[in-house]
């Protein structure tokens, strides 16, 4: 039953929000792999960074006792069965959710490697300050208790700084030699004077290479941490809280790595949607792990050690800091509360333009809820078009054609062809012969005229009246 529902919650997240599956799903594997590792009896009690004993000199005893490691599950098969149960998540949560998949389409068309645009360390510190500060304080708390080898730090280090370079620098230089990597260079403008896209990689990445390496770094840490911990038998077999908090943070900061390594295809041509999917989910993830060091750090402050009391101690004063927005940012959205608080999303619409406010109540009381409504074609972010689609759930041949885009991928093409077209041709003119097959194409049964539509397609009096007439 338990498995189920792990399946079912974990699953939901590839149809809700493909982007959150991954990570989540991660952990949940990460966490079963420490379950699996424990030794048999292992204990319940608090984890060692709040339990171990303070000498009169206020540093703690961190040495871990001696552990018979017969008692402990051999490593490789119990990853191996944490795999297996991923795996199994994995395809149960398929299996549960195939009606999604089955009809699924998207815009992703592939990972690109970051070549250009390496993210200004002003910027990650303006997103991640306070993040960054727990981060540490983290690594502070954790290092005397799990004490991980120099030798697993290094390959850590490998894994997520030197690696990642070696591969972004092969993909400079072969990116001239694929056509998506000509493609890739052609859309990127070059300094003036500059011949080769080369240079230009070498200048930006050499020029703000602190977000890759400091992320990096950190990365390397706590992965050095989260193996070691999971290893270690006096941080694995108590209650298990700060092995999940550095599992949080590991997870959180390869988020943030990823997105300066590659980033995926999408219509917007650049990985700001992948830093924009990844970076909230990080948010949350250093959200929960900044929490529990903050706590542990500023109730433990005179056996952990100055470090990390001060930089949870930071890092409190600007989270509460910031909640000044929370009042102030509303207050300002609702303008100054000086309306009607209503859960009424159209209430606006009554107000600025009562006439197609009447219209919508019309059509969502007189049609039928399969019917199609012709109206103008959407613009993004317009909030004056699809209103008649938008506020009565019928059917509208085109919407905001960018998000439609978005969720059709390489389909809409395909899908949406013709459409502007016709849409122009039913308000911009047509001939009594023409506008009933444009109609009949969309199975259409109404057609929509307002201000939208009238200023959109140049309507004059006498055309909108041949177009009814036309009806």
């Amino acid at each position: 039953g338990g498995y189920l529902l792990v399946a079912i919650v974990t699953g939901a997240l590839l149809f809700i929000n493909t982007w959150d599956f991954p990570p989540y799903w991660l952990l949940t594997v990460t966490a079963l792999a420490a379950v699996l590792l424990r030794p048999a009896g292992a204990s319940q009690a608090p984890p060692a960074v709040n339990d171990a004993p303070v000498p009169p000199d206020g540093e703690p005893d961190t040495e871990p006792p001696a552990v018979a490691r017969a008692d402990r599950p051999r490593v490789l098969p119990a990853l191996g069965m944490a795999g297996l149960a991923g795996g199994a998540l994995l395809g149960a949560a398929i299996v549960l959710y195939l009606p999604y998949f089955l009809t699924a389409q998207s815009q992703a068309g592939g990972l690109i490697p970051n070549l250009f645009h390496p993210t200004r360390f002003s910027q990650f510190v303006a997103m991640f300050a306070t993040a960054l500060l727990t981060l540490i304080a983290l690594l502070a708390l954790a290092w005397p208790v799990i004490r991980p080898k120099a030798r697993t730090a290094g390959i850590m280090v490998g894994v997520t700084v030197l690696l990642p370079a070696i591969l972004l620098a092969l993909a400079a230089l072969s990116a001239g030699n694929t056509g998506a990597g000509r493609d890739l260079l052609a859309g990127v403008a070059l300094p003036d004077g500059a011949t080769s896209h080369m240079p230009f990689i070498v200048e930006r990445w050499l020029g703000q290479p602190f977000t890759f390496l400091v992320v990096g770094v950190l990365a390397a840490l706590m992965l050095a941490l989260v193996w070691s911990g999971l290893l270690l038998p006096r941080v694995n077999d108590g209650d298990g809280t700060l092995l999940f908090a550095l599992m949080l943070a590991a997870i959180g900061l390869g988020l943030v790595l990823v997105p300066e390594i590659v980033y995926l295809r999408d219509n917007f041509g650049w990985r700001m949607n992948t830093i924009f999917k990844f970076y909230y989910q990080a948010w949350l993830l250093f959200g929960i792990a900044g929490a529990y060091t903050i706590v542990t750090a500023l109730a433990n402050a005179r056996g952990r050690g100055l470090l990390p009391a001060v930089l949870s101690g930071v890092a409190l004063l600007l989270a509460v800091a910031s909640t000044v927005y929370l009042v102030a940012g509303a207050y300002s959205k609702a303008n100054g509360f000086a309306g009607e608080p209503t859960f009424d999303a159209a209430a606006y619409l009554a107000r600025v333009a009562p006439a197609e406010y009447g219209a919508v109540e019309w059509i969502a009381a007189n049609t039928q809820p399969g019917d199609v409504v012709v109206e103008g074609k959407g613009r993004p972010y317009g909030a004056e078009t699809n209103r008649i689609s938008t506020m009565t759930g019928r059917q509208a041949p085109l919407g905001w054609d960018g998000h439609e885009a978005q969720w059709r991928g390489r389909a809409y093409g395909t899908m949406a062809a013709g459409r502007p077209e016709a849409l122009k041709a039913v308000y911009g003119g047509t001939t009594p012969a023409q506008l009933p097959a444009i109609l009949a194409a969309f199975d259409a049964s109404y057609v929509y005229v307002g201000p939208y539509e009238r200023s959109q397609y140049g309507l004059t009096p006498a055309a909108e009246r041949s177009l009814f007439a036309q009806l």
